[in-house]
């Protein structure tokens, strides 16, 4: 493993980076939409949100089985969401959402820049990540 150091505003670009290494060595489709260039204005908060959406690719590909994973940032009423979709097996009943160390780690990682992480497993199949936070206002020097 080694350390990976996102700048504020090259979310975006790491994440179809993600998607590029992510279909080379799986062969498996990773769509990447939306745009965090304004979103994220923090070196710290594009890294952790980069490594959640490391992790959700991870899962997706080794425990789902996924045969299609979306990246997607959006950002509505002031909230931005960072979601990543697949269409794999879904989150087993037995082990629910928080319960692998993955899982942990992400939330945790969420938690450590003021964002919520939630799991869900829609009935149709798959798995939905989302990473959900409000940037802190930008202050720029005045004068």
């Amino acid at each position: 493993l080694f350390a990976i150091q996102v700048d504020a505003g090259g979310l975006s670009s790491a994440l179809r980076q993600l998607a590029s290494t992510t279909e080379a060595l799986y062969k498996i489709p990773v769509e990447v939409k939306g745009a965090a260039t304004t979103a994220v204005r923090d070196a710290r908060v594009a890294t952790q949100l980069y490594r959640i959406a490391q992790e959700a690719v991870t899962n997706a590909v080794k425990h789902a089985r996924a045969h299609a994973i979306r990246l997607e940032v959006s950002t509505e009423a002031g909230r931005t969401t960072l979601s990543i979709t697949d269409d794999g097996v879904g989150m087993r009943q037995e082990a629910p959402a928080g319960n692998g160390l993955g899982l942990r780690i992400m939330s945790h990682r969420a938690a450590s820049i003021g964002a919520r992480l939630s799991i869900e497993s829609p009935e149709a199949g798959g798995t939905v990540v989302h990473c959900t936070w409000r940037e802190a206002p930008h202050h720029g020097q005045q004068g």
